[in-house]
């Protein structure tokens, strides 16, 4: 984002880029009492390199601006994305675990043996999805 002072000299340099040649074909106009004119035509040479250097280096700081910014609209992008897929882990963990223990709940009565290595399969899951799974790798074995 643009600091509120660099909004001001852009807005200075649009004016300028606006004004000059305005004034300049004004004057010819009015003062010079030309029908067609030709911008610059009359001046000296250094004053067209002049004008011509000065728009090419607004041209190029405006693509410059325009790579920025789209830049920073794709790593924008980029992170929505990223925190999307992170709150949706967070929302998958918890209802896969409270479905989890639900089970666990209906599987201690009948086969308590069954339920002790379902709490420890349990566990285990747990263990991978808080200390691995935040992790951008990790072996298809695991």
């Amino acid at each position: 984002m643009l600091k509120k002072n660099y909004w001001l000299v852009l807005k200075v340099l649009i004016f300028i880029s606006i004004a000059v040649p305005l004034g300049i074909t004004t004057y010819e106009i009015i003062f010079l009492g030309r029908e067609s004119v030709v911008f610059l035509g009359d001046y000296p040479a250094a004053v067209g390199f002049t004008v011509i250097i000065y728009y090419a280096l607004i041209l190029v700081a405006g693509i410059i601006w325009v790579v920025i910014q789209l830049k920073s609209v794709f790593t924008l992008k980029n992170e929505i994305e990223k925190n999307e897929l992170v709150h949706l882990k967070r929302q998958v963990n918890p209802h896969f675990f409270f479905n989890m223990l639900n089970n666990l709940y209906g599987i201690v009565d009948q086969d308590t043996e069954k339920a002790k290595k379902l709490i420890l399969t349990l566990s285990e899951m747990m263990r991978y999805g808080i200390y691995e799974g935040e992790k951008k790798e990790c072996t298809t074995s695991r």
